[in-house]
């Protein structure tokens, strides 16, 4: 990480709805739960320096939450 290095602001979106932000985090992973099963959410992450100055959004990725098979 550069030595001005402050966060990472990951951003998502719905078809239809515009960027929100989602978590702000230090670390190079993280995880976003409680997301509704069947619907694409598209992920971008930018990262801030100590001044305040962001980076462009990455390019967007997508997933779709599908609800557990249950085995009886």
């Amino acid at each position: 990480m550069p030595a001005d290095f402050s966060h990472h602001e990951v951003w998502v979106r719905t078809a239809g709805t515009p960027w929100s932000l989602v978590t702000i985090t230090e670390a190079a992973t993280v995880e976003i739960s409680a997301l509704p099963n069947g619907v694409t959410h598209w992920f971008s992450v930018t990262s801030v320096d100590t001044r305040g100055n962001a980076s462009a959004r990455t390019a967007a990725v997508t997933a779709t939450p599908t609800a557990p098979v249950l085995v009886d």
